[in-house]
């Protein structure tokens, strides 16, 4: 018998003559014997390897055990195989027949995702984007042209041949996929008024006072000119760029067309200008007490409510110092840190603060 193995034994005295036992000794063991045909099913209709061709991964890459087509085979598999919850996942993430679904050694491949992971990546669409098949006859097959709306209608002026496009779109997939007209304005990112304002000038083209391409504007070519010119003469400014470029008859435009160009183009921010982390998010630290947090929290202690205030270094989660005060005030929270510097005087200490 084999080790860690169950000993649970099954013995027939009455229906046999000869004595007969069914032993469980086997560790990899699956319940699931039928679920191979699904997988045969699956690589030979390329079902999931399709549907996970149509999704971004969003994660970051050095953080990725398990890749989109993984999580995706796991979870339809489960589900085929009756398991409706992701809460199974934490008994099915070392099943044999599981991981050969996912193309994964059977006994020595690593274990599946387990229910949080499959949670995070069932919840991480906000909005469904919009992938559709059109098949256009060839010579040779067919040909598969993906058709993406998705991002591109919002908080812009569209095109009367986009707008007619959509309309088109609406009307031919939403009787074809019983989706409602309504869900798929909405997942194309139009707003319903608006929709239905189309269908008033389905065909028509779009006459209002919206940002409409003027005979006026720049074009292309003379932007780069702009451009052009300015390094050639870098030290002058906008206003006699403007008119050397008329005296040169090079190209005929305002100063502050002229100083709108090389503003868009970064010809006139400063020199040596550090890149802005706005919008970044926090760079974590790479190493101990380069950044420590600083939490002001409350603590009830039989009725009384106490500030608790702690300093934490944001590598290794150190508790470095920690105080429990009545009432705390900006001097206070100074004091904690100073005495917190005593203790590691060498360390680099990027503060930011947190109160709860």
């Amino acid at each position: 018998m084999a080790e860690h193995t169950t000993t649970q034994r099954l013995l027939f005295p009455d229906t046999f003559p000869k004595p007969v036992v069914a032993q469980f000794d086997r560790r990899q063991g699956s319940s699931d014997g039928g679920a191979i045909l699904l997988r045969t099913a699956n690589r030979c209709l390329r079902l999931t390897s399709s549907l996970a061709a149509c999704l971004v991964d969003q994660r970051q890459p050095g953080k990725i055990r398990h890749e989109l087509r993984e999580l995706l085979t796991q979870r339809v598999m489960a589900l085929a195989c009756g398991y409706e919850d992701a809460n199974d996942a934490e008994r099915l993430a070392s099943d044999p027949v599981h991981k050969l679904q996912v193309g994964r050694d059977p006994i020595e491949g690593e274990d599946l995702a387990l229910q949080a992971t499959l949670s995070r990546f069932e919840n991480a669409p906000r909005r469904k984007p919009l992938f559709v098949e059109e098949i256009t006859p060839m010579k040779r097959g067919l040909k598969y042209r993906p058709i993406v709306f998705h991002g591109e209608l919002e908080g812009r002026w569209t095109l009367h041949d986009t707008r007619d496009q959509v309309m088109d779109f609406v009307r031919r997939w939403s009787p074809e996929t019983g989706i409602t007209v309504r869900t798929l304005v909405l997942w194309l990112g139009v707003a319903t008024s608006k929709f239905y304002s189309w269908q008033m000038r389905y065909g028509k083209v779009s006459e209002h006072h919206g940002w409409v391409p003027r005979d006026f504007w720049l074009e292309a070519w003379e932007k780069q000119t702009i451009i052009e010119f300015h390094d050639r003469y870098p030290l002058e400014g906008c206003r006699r760029l403007t008119f050397m470029m008329l005296d040169q008859d090079v190209v005929a435009v305002s100063p502050a067309s002229v100083w709108r160009v090389l503003h868009r183009a970064g010809r006139l921010g400063y020199w040596n200008r550090k890149a802005s982390m706005k919008g970044r998010g926090f760079q974590a630290p790479l190493a101990p007490h380069e950044h420590w947090h600083v939490d002001i929290s409350y603590v009830n202690l039989a009725g009384t409510f106490y500030h608790l205030c702690s300093v934490l270094d944001g590598y290794s989660r150190y508790l470095v110092h920690w105080e429990l005060r009545e009432s705390i005030k900006e001097m206070d929270v100074e004091i904690i840190l100073a005495r917190a510097r005593e203790k590691f005087p060498q360390a680099r200490r990027p503060v930011s603060a947190k109160s709860e």
